[in-house]
């Protein structure tokens, strides 16, 4: 007799789920239960939300956990990743959701300039019974001038900018002493490198 429907489902839950854990493990980061149900939760919400807002363009199980999940854990996982969190150009909510999500303490505001997407930040947050979070629709390069000026232990931006457009968006909303904690790709060394003189 072949497996009913739900058998299925709740298999194949698992198995992301085993998958994920065993991948976190091998960094030193543990996750409980409740943690891997709000990421597979997240990660259902992000696909069927994405059908009528762009939010990614990586859908698939393995590419929400390794160019999603993965990194965003990596970057929760880091001890200075505690108190009051902006991730700024947060898109779908990567890393702060995450996080979030693994760190329920944090003090988390999700900064992004497109309502529609900031819409989508609000239902998750709600779908997910995070609390704790809130929501900034902000240009990054605006929001130091108001009210976030110096207002973050941490801030964190992927996938946003260069890096030196990033340090100018992004330092002057950590307080004094705060840590800005850009999350780049490979080119991350040459952004880093001074210009040539000339």
């Amino acid at each position: 007799m072949p497996p009913l429907k739900g058998e299925v489902i709740r298999k194949k839950v698992y198995d992301r789920q085993n998958r994920l854990a065993a991948k976190c493990s091998t960094w030193n980061i543990l996750l409980t239960g409740t943690q891997l149900d709000l990421l597979d939760r997240y990660a259902e919400l992000l696909v069927n939300y994405n059908e009528k807002v762009n939010l990614t363009a990586i859908t698939s199980p393995e590419g929400i956990e390794d160019r999603h999940f993965a990194d965003s854990l990596l970057f929760a996982a880091q001890p200075e990743v505690s108190g009051k969190l902006v991730d700024v150009g947060t898109g779908a909510g990567f890393p702060g959701i995450v996080a979030k999500i693994y760190k329920p303490d944090l003090e988390l505001t999700l900064m992004e300039p497109t309502g529609k997407r900031v819409d989508f930040l609000r239902y998750a947050c709600a779908e997910l019974g995070l609390t704790g979070v809130e929501f900034a629709k902000e240009r990054a390069e605006e929001a130091a001038r108001k009210i976030w000026r110096e207002q973050f232990d941490v801030a964190s931006a992927r996938a946003v900018a260069a890096l030196p457009v990033l340090c100018e968006y992004c330092l002057p909303l950590v307080k004094v002493g705060g840590r800005f904690i850009a999350m780049k790709g490979p080119e991350a060394d040459a952004e880093a490198k001074p210009p040539p003189t000339r």
